[in-house]
């Protein structure tokens, strides 16, 4: 009761994942929208530091960036600024050791992550309408060789299985990946 009300946050631009937010490279634009008016176009701080600037089309701009790493944006007009939004760019990439897997057999897996301090630490099975049949939370070991099994699955069929890894902005997964039991 002591204790004064938190101030919630004014933002004038913001992603529509949100401030601080994990986007997959290649599947997932990035949209800016500016929650203010007056604003000539929103500048982009690159993972490199270099600076893009984008005009506002309709109050938004999308964005499809392949670099991963840390972008900033804000919004500008004659020479003013906003503040700043963040977001993640993340790359999170999920194989197998064949294609087709037997009834019984573990599912061997390999991840490989364009940022090698993020380790997964979570992979789960999914039927094709993705209910839970299997997950692993691999050791340390594991995590370090980006190598690791799944159970094996008990029935024929499509599965689909993701991978989780995570940064300072939260969790993220690999796009889902098919595989065939057979």
């Amino acid at each position: 009761e002591d204790e004064p009300a938190a101030q919630m946050p004014r933002f004038a631009l913001l992603p529509d994942y949100g401030n601080k937010a994990n986007y997959r490279v290649g599947d997932e634009p990035v949209e800016l929208w500016a929650l203010e008016e007056g604003w000539d176009s929103v500048e982009v701080t690159n993972p490199d530091g270099t600076r893009s600037c984008y005009p506002l089309t309709e109050d938004h701009v999308v964005l499809q960036p392949v670099t991963v790493g840390r972008y900033s944006a804000c919004l500008v007009k004659d020479g003013a600024r906003s503040g700043s939004v963040e977001w993640r760019m993340v790359s999170l990439h999920l194989e197998f050791e064949k294609d087709i897997y037997a009834v019984g057999e573990p599912i061997t897996c390999r991840v490989r992550n364009e940022v090698a301090d993020e380790k997964v630490f979570h992979a789960i099975l999914n039927t094709e309408d993705y209910y839970v049949k299997g997950m692993v939370f691999p050791t340390e070991e594991e995590r370090e060789t980006g190598r690791f099994a799944l159970p094996p699955a008990t029935e024929p069929g499509r599965y689909t299985v993701i991978a989780l890894a995570k940064n300072e902005y939260g969790v993220y997964t690999s796009p889902y990946c098919e595989i065939t039991v057979e």
